[in-house]
């Protein structure tokens, strides 16, 4: 056989049924971030230069994530299944500094949704491999705060920014069957491709690195691993 055609037998499996399975996992996923760890040392290098000694209090580490799906199942031995799913992802990063006199704050929230595609092939004893792709929408608002204790004051600013992006996550996953539920865990990676981060009221203005042209891009590429419960719908 040749190769186009045994790929083409591989992800088009001539048998079809009408089950699908709905789903909900529980992800805990790891971020690159490499661009807003490097804003945040150039945050800090501001501060240091008017006397703050500013520290990085939190770096965008690991989150919770929700995923929500449904799978159709396109094989007779149920080995196949295609889908959507939905993403929704949360991380934060956060400078600060307080002492007698006061305190500031420079927080950076990140959130991303994703609208995607998902394909899964199983192989034994519950074991199945999957990928993933889809496109990603993200937020970022930058919070500054600054608090005087003596005369007692208080100042803000927020920026919001967004951008677009596109992921891809290969994976493995193993699922044990209880009646019509079942249960999965699973562990992938994904790369993430995001777009520069503009800002939510002109599209043309961008997050840069400070003295800098060059655009700082949220990259929420890592390691992905999840806990899921699901329900096979006759």
């Amino acid at each position: 056989m040749k190769p186009s055609y045994f790929l083409l037998a591989l992800l088009l499996p001539t048998q079809t049924t009408g089950q699908a399975q709905t789903y909900v996992n529980a992800i805990v996923g790891t971020y690159a971030m490499n661009d807003m760890k490097k804003f945040q040392d150039d945050l800090i290098n501001q501060y240091q230069k008017i006397g703050i000694d500013a520290k990085r209090e939190l770096g965008f580490g690991s989150s919770l994530q929700l995923d929500l799906g449904v799978d159709k199942i396109i094989s007779e031995d149920r080995s196949y299944t295609v889908g959507g799913f939905f993403n929704y992802a949360v991380t934060k990063g956060q400078i600060g500094y307080s002492d007698y006199s006061g305190e500031i704050s420079a927080v950076q929230d990140l959130k991303r949704y994703i609208v995607g595609v998902k394909g899964n092939h199983g192989l034994s004893h519950g074991f199945g491999i999957y990928v993933k792709a889809g496109f990603s929408y993200s937020t970022l608002d930058l919070n500054f705060l600054t608090t005087l204790n003596s005369p007692p004051s208080k100042t803000s600013q927020k920026n919001s920014f967004h951008s677009l992006g596109f992921i891809l996550e290969p994976g493995l996953n193993w699922t044990y069957n209880i009646k019509q539920f079942f249960v999965r865990v699973q562990a992938g990676y994904e790369v993430n491709h995001q777009g520069k981060t503009a800002l939510d009221t002109d599209n043309n203005a961008y997050l840069l690195f400070n003295n800098s042209n060059e655009k700082v891009i949220l990259d929420w590429s890592g390691a992905r691993f999840a806990f899921g419960i699901g329900y096979t719908i006759h």
